[in-house]
C-alpha cells in the first residue's frame, strides 16, 4: 500500500499532504493498517476536493485511481464489507453514537446489534457511517450540527401571522394574473415559516423578494417592535451587491414613505458571525446568538459547510433565517454543496396539501395543482422561474436553460442562430481573443481613464468583463490580465515604465481595476470588492478609489491589503457579480476543471451580451460534465430520493501543499 500511495502522489492522484495527513493518523492508531492507509490518504485528498466524506461503495466500483499506469500498484480496492470491518477495529475509527432525534433522518443512528457499547464513537479522527460514508471527524460533527439545525428549525411552531394583513401586503406588492407568481409565494413563505430557501436564477427577482420580505414584516409588526433584521452574503462584494439591490428595491416599493429598512446594509458573513483570526469560535455563537429576528443570506451557494453550520447554530430559539442564491451555480470553493443538497435537485415546487391551502388563503393563488412533497424540507423552497430581464431578448436565458440541462446541441444551435444578437462563439486562437479584446475591454478602459467623476468611471467598469475557466496560462486570468495591458500600452492609453530595462508596464496607473483578495475590517475593504486607480485632479498623485455611500472611498496604493489586476478574473471569483458583457474564455484543451456549473456561472454574469471563446470540444465537455460531491446531508434532508449513481471521478490538479499539517489534524 505504501507504494501505491507514493506512486499515487507523483502521478497527481494524491497530494504530498495526503500522505503525511496518512502518516500521523497511522501513529496515532498505533498500528500501520493498508486499508486504514488508504482510506485516510483518500479522506484527506476528496476534503480538498470538495467532498465532505468518502463513499466507499463508489470507491469498490469506480477503483482508486484514474491514472493507468497506477494499475501495476493496486489493482481492486477491498470490498465494502471488508474494509468496513477492518477500519471499525482501528483506534482512529469510529461510528456515530445516538443522536437526537431533532435530526431529520436517523439513519446514521444505526447500530449493529451485535457491536459491544464501546465501539459507539463519534469523539475519533474518522468516523464511518451506518451507509459507508468515512469522514474526518469534525466534518461529520459539522453535518450532524447543521442538520439539527434544520430539524429544530422545521418542528418549531409557525410564526403568528395576520393572514389578511399579508394578503393585502402581498396584492400591492405583486402584480395579480392568473399565472402563479413564485415571488410573491416566496414572500409569504418566508413571513410565516422559520425557515425558507428561495432559489433562481439571474434576473428572477431575488432582491426585491428580500425587499417585499422586509415589507411585509414591517407591516405584520404594526404598532409593536419592528423586528431586527441582519441581511449577509459570503464576500464583500456580494453584500454590496445586494445592499444596493435591496435599497434600489425599497426605493420603488415605498417611493416617499418612510421605512424603518430603507438603508439597512448587508455585511459579509465572516463580519458578521464575528470570525477572528486563530480563533476557534466565533463572537456569535450556540451560547452567544445573533441578536437578529431574521436573517436573510444572499448567494447562498457559496457558503461551506463549516461557515453554514456555523451561521445555523448561531441563530436564537425564535430566529428565522432566509436563504437566496442559485443551485445550479458553482458550489463553494471549499468542502460541501450545502444549498444544493438542501434543494435535492428539485425541478419544480412540491408542497404538501397544508401548505398548499395556506399559501392560496393568502397569495389567492392556486398552488395546489403540484406534486405532494416527500420530504419536509421541500415544503420550505421556493423556486423563482420567470426571468425579467428582457435586454438580451432571451439569448442569455435560452443557453442558461441549455447548459443545465446538459444539452450542448442546443446550446451550440442557440449560438449559432441569427434570432439572438446577444450570443456569440468564437473559436479559441490568439487572434480571436486579442481581436476581440481590442473590441470589447480596451475601448471601455479607455474611456473610464478620461471620465474625471470617480463614481462614473467606476460604474462604467460593470460595463465588461473577461472570466477565465483557468487562473494560470496564456489563456487564464493572469495571462489575459498581461494581454489586456499590453493592448492598452500599445494603443497609448497606459505607459511603460521608464526603467527600459525592465520592459514592464507601471505597477500602478490611472484606469488600472484592482480586486481585493483578502478581508480588512479595519478599511472596511473585504475579498472580492473591485477598485480603480484614478490620479488626483490636484495633486496628480495615484489613489485607488472604491464605491461609497455619498462619494467614492480613496486609498494610497500602499496602504491596500492583498489585491490583484482584474480586467480579467477567474469564473470562481466573479460569483456575486454581474456584468453588461462578459466575455468567457476556455481553454483550448481539456482540463479537469471544466464543468456545466462552471459555464453556467460564467453566462448568467452578465446582463446584455455573452461572448465565448472556446473550441467546440471543450465546450462539449464543459456542458456534459456535473460536479459531483460526496455528502450525507442529501440523505437526509430527501429520504425517499433514489440514491445518486457512481459517477467516475475526473482526475484533478493536485492543490498546494504548503498547508501546515496541525490544520487538518483538528478533527
Amino acid at each position: 500500500m505504501d507504494e501505491f500511495l507514493n506512486q499515487a502522489q507523483l502521478a497527481g492522484e494524491l497530494r504530498l499532504f495526503d500522505l503525511q495527513f496518512e502518516k500521523a493518523l497511522s501513529q496515532i492508531n498505533g498500528k500501520r493498517c493498508p486499508e486504514l492507509s488508504l482510506a485516510a490518504a483518500l479522506v484527506s485528498n476528496r476534503l480538498a476536493s470538495g467532498d465532505t466524506c468518502v463513499a466507499l461503495a463508489d470507491v469498490e466500483s469506480l477503483g482508486v485511481y484514474t491514472n493507468p499506469d497506477l494499475k501495476p500498484f493496486i489493482e481492486t480496492p477491498p470490498s465494502v464489507a471488508a474494509w468496513r470491518e477492518v477500519l471499525l477495529a482501528q483506534k482512529v475509527v469510529g461510528r456515530p453514537a445516538q443522536h437526537s432525534r431533532a435530526e431529520l433522518k436517523p439513519d446514521d443512528q444505526h447500530t449493529d446489534e451485535n457491536s459491544p457499547p464501546e465501539a459507539l464513537n463519534d469523539k475519533t479522527p474518522l468516523i464511518l457511517d451506518a451507509k459507508n460514508r468515512l469522514y474526518l471527524g469534525r466534518y461529520w460533527h459539522y453535518e450532524r450540527s447543521l442538520l439539527s439545525s434544520i430539524g429544530r428549525l422545521l418542528e418549531l411552531p409557525a410564526p403568528v401571522v395576520d393572514q389578511k394583513l399579508l394578503s393585502s401586503g402581498l396584492e400591492k406588492l405583486f402584480q395579480q394574473s392568473e399565472d402563479i407568481d413564485w415571488q410573491s409565494v416566496a414572500a409569504a413563505m418566508a413571513v410565516f415559516s422559520r425557515l425558507c430557501v428561495i432559489t433562481g436564477g439571474p434576473g428572477t427577482g431575488k432582491t426585491y423578494t428580500v425587499a417585499a420580505i422586509l415589507t411585509l414584516l414591517e407591516q405584520q409588526a404594526k404598532a409593536g417592535k419592528v423586528p431586527v433584521i441582519a441581511l449577509a452574503a459570503p464576500t464583500g462584494k456580494a453584500a454590496a451587491r445586494l445592499t444596493e439591490s435591496v435599497q434600489s428595491a425599497f426605493q420603488k416599493i415605498h417611493h416617499t414613505n418612510p421605512s424603518a429598512y430603507h438603508d439597512i446594509e448587508a455585511v459579509t458573513l465572516h463580519r458578521l458571525l464575528g470570525i477572528r483570526p486563530g480563533k476557534l469560535q466565533p463572537r456569535f455563537n450556540r451560547d452567544n446568538p445573533l441578536p437578529c429576528d431574521l436573517l436573510i443570506i444572499d448567494e447562498a451557494s457559496m457558503v461551506d459547510l463549516p461557515l453554514m453550520t456555523r451561521t445555523f447554530e448561531a441563530l436564537a430559539d425564535d430566529c428565522r433565517i432566509v436563504l437566496l442564491g442559485d443551485k445550479d451555480q458553482l458550489a463553494s470553493v471549499e468542502s460541501g454543496i450545502v444549498l444544493g443538497d438542501m434543494c435535492g435537485g428539485l425541478k419544480e415546487v412540491q408542497f404538501s396539501e397544508s401548505v398548499c391551502k395556506r399559501l392560496q388563503q393568502v397569495t389567492r393563488l392556486d398552488v395546489s395543482v403540484y406534486p405532494q412533497s416527500e420530504g419536509r424540507i421541500a415544503n420550505h423552497i421556493v423556486h423563482l422561474q420567470k426571468s425579467h430581464r428582457s435586454v438580451d431578448s432571451g439569448g442569455i436565458n435560452a443557453i442558461a436553460k441549455a447548459v443545465n440541462r446538459g444539452d450542448a446541441a442546443s446550446c451550440l444551435d442557440h449560438f449559432k442562430s441569427t434570432a439572438f444578437d446577444s450570443l456569440t462563439l468564437l473559436p479559441h486562437t490568439v487572434d480571436n481573443i486579442d481581436s476581440t479584446l481590442r473590441k470589447t475591454v480596451v475601448p471601455v478602459y479607455q474611456n473610464i481613464q478620461a471620465n474625471d467623476d470617480p463614481q462614473k468611471a467606476i460604474d462604467q467598469m460593470s460595463r465588461v468583463c473577461v472570466l477565465c475557466a483557468l487562473k494560470n496560462g496564456r489563456s487564464g486570468a493572469e495571462g489575459i490580465n498581461r494581454r489586456v495591458e499590453a493592448l492598452l500600452a500599445t494603443a497609448g492609453a497606459i505607459h511603460r515604465n521608464n526603467d527600459r530595462s525592465a520592459n514592464r508596464i507601471d505597477n500602478y496607473y490611472p484606469g488600472k481595476p484592482v480586486m481585493i483578495t483578502e478581508n480588512n475590517s479595519v478599511q472596511n475593504l473585504f475579498n472580492g470588492d473591485h477598485g480603480l486607480v484614478l490620479a488626483d485632479p490636484q495633486t496628480n498623485e495615484l489613489r485607488v478609489h472604491f464605491p461609497g455611500e455619498q462619494q467614492t472611498r480613496a486609498f494610497a496604493p500602499g496602504r491596500l491589503p492583498e489585491h490583484q489586476t482584474f480586467y480579467a478574473m477567474t469564473i470562481h471569483k466573479s460569483q456575486g457579480s454581474e456584468y453588461d458583457t462578459v466575455l468567457v474564455i476556455l481553454p483550448d484543451t481539456d482540463s479537469e476543471i471544466l464543468s456545466r456549473e462552471l459555464l453556467y456561472t460564467a453566462i448568467t454574469r452578465a446582463r446584455k451580451q455573452v461572448i465565448v471563446i472556446a473550441n467546440e470540444q471543450q465546450l462539449r465537455t464543459a456542458i456534459e460534465t456535473r460536479v459531483e460531491r460526496q455528502s450525507g446531508l442529501l440523505d437526509a434532508l430527501w429520504p425517499q430520493q433514489p440514491a445518486k449513481p457512481a459517477v467516475p471521478r475526473r482526475k484533478k490538479k493536485p492543490l498546494p501543499d504548503g498547508v501546515p499539517l496541525q490544520t487538518t489534524l483538528d478533527f
